[in-house]
């Protein structure tokens, strides 16, 4: 069982070690897209994901060349199992195409 006090100070950690991409991504989901709030370094139930928008139940994950399929697997298995939309993003897309990630989460969004 993990301790959620130790997820906590692991996600505060992260908060202060992003790399470019999850800068370039905040710095716009920071301005609530239409109007949605987003945490970074969020804890929910066992993980910590990279962004959430808790009111919509959307999650942003920015992948690298760290992540590992199959563990994801199993975490986008609990977070959609437990009411979650995961949205998993490459970070040379942030790098790249901020403009079409921006895009494609606001499609997200806009939907009931």
């Amino acid at each position: 069982m993990v301790d959620r006090d130790d997820l906590i100070r692991f996600a505060r950690s992260n908060r202060r070690d992003p790399g470019l991409a999850e800068v370039r991504l905040w710095g716009e989901l920071s301005k609530r897209l239409l109007g949605f709030k987003f945490r970074r370094q969020d804890v929910i139930g066992p993980y910590i994901v990279d962004f959430s928008c808790r009111s919509k139940r959307l999650i942003i994950e920015v992948d690298d060349l760290t992540h590992n399929a199959d563990r994801d697997a199993i975490r986008d298995r609990w977070l959609t199992s437990n009411g979650w939309t995961v949205l998993r993003i490459g970070d040379h897309e942030c790098l790249e195409n901020l403009d079409g990630v921006i895009a494609h989460i606001l499609k997200h969004l806009a939907t009931p």
